[in-house]
């Protein structure tokens, strides 16, 4: 697997960066899977995946199904993601949020306030801002509602960061 963790995302990467915005110069990153043993051919992925689907499609390459109880995310190939709405953190980052949903992309300038709407993944000052009060509130609701699930989620996980003993690997 060869894939990069994010774009350009800092002025020290690029003097000419503009941050405040969602937009593929910042997630847009090359990503290869090579497994000539679980594929016959090559297989190019036309939705949006994320990170969180890595694990996942190498567990499934390797043909993994133990111990993925817990496990966030699908496999890049399951073509149920190109319905998935996926999400863009940025805020602690960029200042920003957002997400994508039928097709359509959205986000949430936290600096500013502003919210935007577009057909593709980029952002900047001559965007489609949102300006009906609906469309504003319903794309604020639906990142802090994520946000909350995330928190939620976390407080929940059980942490067990022991080696599992062998009673416990036949027991399963």
């Amino acid at each position: 697997m060869v894939t990069g963790d994010h774009g350009i995302r800092t002025r020290l990467e690029d003097p000419d960066f503009s941050g405040g915005v969602i937009n593929e110069y910042s997630f847009h990153v090359p990503l290869l899977v090579f497994a000539p043993s679980a594929l016959s051919s090559r297989r190019d992925i036309p939705w949006i995946t994320s990170h969180i689907g890595l694990s996942p499609t190498i567990l499934d390459l390797l043909g993994v199904a133990w111990g993925r109880d817990w496990e966030q995310g699908s496999p890049i190939g399951d073509h149920r993601l190109s319905s998935r709405t996926t999400f863009f953190w940025a805020n602690h980052y960029l200042g920003a949020d957002g997400f994508c949903a039928s097709g359509r992309y959205a986000m949430w300038n936290h600096v500013s306030d502003a919210v935007y709407a577009s057909d593709h993944p980029h952002f900047d000052t001559n965007s489609s801002l949102v300006t009906d009060p609906r469309d504003r509130d319903a794309v604020i609701r639906t990142i802090n509602r994520m946000v909350a699930l995330q928190e939620t989620w976390t407080r929940r996980m059980p942490i067990d960061d022991s080696p599992p003993t062998p009673s416990a690997v036949a027991a399963r």
